[in-house]
């Protein structure tokens, strides 16, 4: 067991500060140092924060249908085309943020942006969808 920041730490478990206990995805392997240049780039990795990405908080996106039952892929890898309504949705090559927002719309800033206008249909057909942003 080790300190770290205010917290401890056991072999696949981490106690924050506050109490709670987050539990480590993948074991954290010993990683073999070949030269001064290596360890140097592992200190900056650390503190950039790439070494705490295995730490990851439950979400409940498990319990509902992905979103590749919702859209089917176009010709190019930005344009998918929704099945129920038949909109094309472009998004760039790093998220699909924007095949979210238009399933289920987004409320930013006290602006809301709707969601599918065949979203009902999806829900008929047995598809199971988050609550939509303005329901």
């Amino acid at each position: 067991m080790s300190e770290h920041e205010g917290g401890t730490r056991t072999d696949n478990n981490v106690t924050h500060r506050l109490g709670r206990t987050s539990e480590l995805t993948d074991p954290i392997e010993a990683l073999p140092i070949a030269s001064s240049d290596d360890l140097a780039t592992m200190a900056i990795n650390t503190r950039s924060g790439l070494a705490t990405r295995r730490l990851r908080a439950p979400t409940n996106r498990g319990c509902f249908d992905s979103l590749d039952h919702y859209f089917s892929p176009e010709g190019d890898p930005r344009a998918y085309q929704c099945n129920w309504c038949s909109k094309t949705i472009w998004t760039p090559m790093t998220s699909r943020a924007n095949l979210r927002y238009h399933r289920d719309g987004s409320l930013t800033s006290g602006h809301l942006r709707s969601a599918c206008p065949s979203r009902w249909r999806a829900i008929a057909a047995g598809c199971n969808l988050p609550p939509a942003a303005g329901e």
